[in-house]
């Protein structure tokens, strides 16, 4: 929403989940494979 005030066109690209936790399937955290 911040975001919003400075550009209403603004795309956010590129947006990867490295870890979570709590929830119905626990905690997770990316393994990197590359």
């Amino acid at each position: 929403d911040m975001c919003k005030a400075v550009d209403k066109t603004m795309r956010i690209q590129n947006i990867r989940l490295l870890q979570k936790t709590g929830g119905r399937s626990g905690d997770w955290i990316l393994e990197e494979t590359e």
